[in-house]
């Protein structure tokens, strides 16, 4: 959504006439009229703060209208960045430099960079960066073709989807499927993906919903709750294996989804109900993620440990396979490719 678009949905719902809002800000009406029908650049960063603090926006609803805005999003400073970081600043002018150059920065010169960024991303949140990932370029293969596209706003977006989970129990057994796509394909795991607004998706919510009804149907589902959320069972659930395939580690969002309803229950090919103690020898290999869900959600241990083993076997023939790089590059090309 552009910026003017989101100015005018935020006023609306504050309940502010142009002028009322325009008084409130220090600014004349008539130039924030003009910022929301779209005939007037968005203003400097630090009057779109302010802009936000005068409507009462939320902190996610403030890096919304930054990033609307084409400016970097206020929760990056306050994890350590600011605006006197050389390095990010240096790393978001060659960013938006492929954006605006005619013809487009080389490919090459702008996957370093992008390289160099998530780098930058993960020596913010984990205090370190891991060498070991940079011959595994499928990172920034995608984000080129983020930023290619949209824009800086695209990177922030590409980095900051939201991975919903669902756990489904139906008379005493956990819903799980193969993973359909991609080098890891026929891995069991819960319903889980990443948000996709072009399928509607707006929250991890609506993917845990939507992806349970891919494997069930059109069944009638209530979500209990979300295990991931604070005080809950799966608070802590770590999503360092995605560092480990190459992967930027994405804020996972897990629901407790229960079918509403007593009447039989069919799932589809690929997916089934499977009593826990049986995952183990379900034949093919287990998701990382499986393990933390028997061991915080059903309390385990046993089974945990043994989901825990399987998991990183997965992870170690996956990244013991040579032809695995290529693979995740030729799935990604070809994600590329449909989108551009």
């Amino acid at each position: 959504m552009r910026f003017g678009t989101l100015l005018k949905k935020f006023r609306k719902r504050a309940r502010f006439s142009q002028k009322e809002l325009a008084t409130i800000l220090g600014l004349d009406s008539t130039y924030l009229s003009k910022m929301e029908s779209g005939t007037r650049k968005p203003p400097e960063r630090d009057v779109v703060l302010g802009i936000a603090t005068g409507l009462d926006l939320n902190e996610t609803e403030v890096d919304e209208l930054l990033v609307s805005a084409d400016y970097q999003p206020q929760t990056l400073f306050d994890l350590g960045f600011d605006t006197n970081d050389f390095s990010l600043k240096k790393h978001i002018t060659v960013l938006r430099d492929i954006r605006r150059k005619t013809p487009l920065a080389s490919y090459a010169r702008a996957r370093e960079e992008i390289a160099d960024f998530l780098d930058l991303m993960r020596m913010k949140y984990a205090g370190e960066i891991d060498e070991g990932l940079a011959k595994n370029t499928l990172l920034a293969d995608y984000l080129y073709s983020k930023v290619r596209r949209g824009g800086l706003k695209e990177l922030y977006r590409a980095v900051n989807r939201p991975l919903g989970g669902a756990i489904v129990m139906y008379r005493g057994k956990l819903l799980l499927h193969q993973i359909g796509l991609s080098p890891v394909k026929g891995w069991w795991v819960i319903p889980m993906g990443y948000v996709n607004p072009d399928r509607g998706d707006r929250t991890a919510k609506d993917i845990a919903i939507r992806l349970t009804k891919r494997f069930l149907g059109d069944v009638e589902l209530e979500v209990v709750k979300e295990l991931t959320a604070e005080g809950e069972v799966l608070e802590d659930l770590d999503v360092s294996y995605m560092v480990k395939l190459g992967l930027f580690p994405a804020i996972v969002q897990i629901y407790e989804i229960k079918i509403k309803g007593k009447g039989e229950v069919k799932t589809k090919k690929g997916s089934g109900f499977f009593k826990l103690e049986e995952i183990p020898k379900i034949g093919g290999e287990i998701h990382p993620v499986m393990s933390q869900v028997a061991k915080y959600y059903f309390k385990n241990k046993k089974l945990a440990e043994e989901l825990y083993k399987q998991g990183e076997e997965s992870i170690e023939k996956v990244l013991n396979n040579k032809d695995y790089l290529e693979e995740m590059h030729g799935f990604e090309r070809e994600r590329i490719r449909k989108k551009l």
